[in-house]
């Protein structure tokens, strides 16, 4: 149990499958495969020898990484 008042730390995860993805950033599933064909995203697919089907999982840091570098982007030539 922790303290009233104090702030508990939340662990990103390393991995995180593209369901996540749409949730935790608010990217929709075309998006983000969009955004995987271009080479934007880190990800790893596991799946068991032989299948061509398996669980893709795409690295939290590499979307918010992506996230980070638009803002940075949209906001060059704003005067302030």
């Amino acid at each position: 149990m922790h303290a009233e008042g104090q702030a508990v730390a939340l662990e990103k995860p390393e991995w995180i499958r593209v369901n996540q993805v749409t949730q935790i950033f608010g990217i929709g599933r075309t998006k983000i495969y969009e955004l995987i064909s271009q080479g934007k995203l880190k990800t790893a697919s596991i799946k068991s020898r032989g299948n061509t089907r398996g669980t893709r999982l795409i690295s939290y840091e590499s979307v918010s990484m992506l996230i980070s570098d638009s803002i940075v982007r949209s906001g060059e030539g704003v005067v302030k």
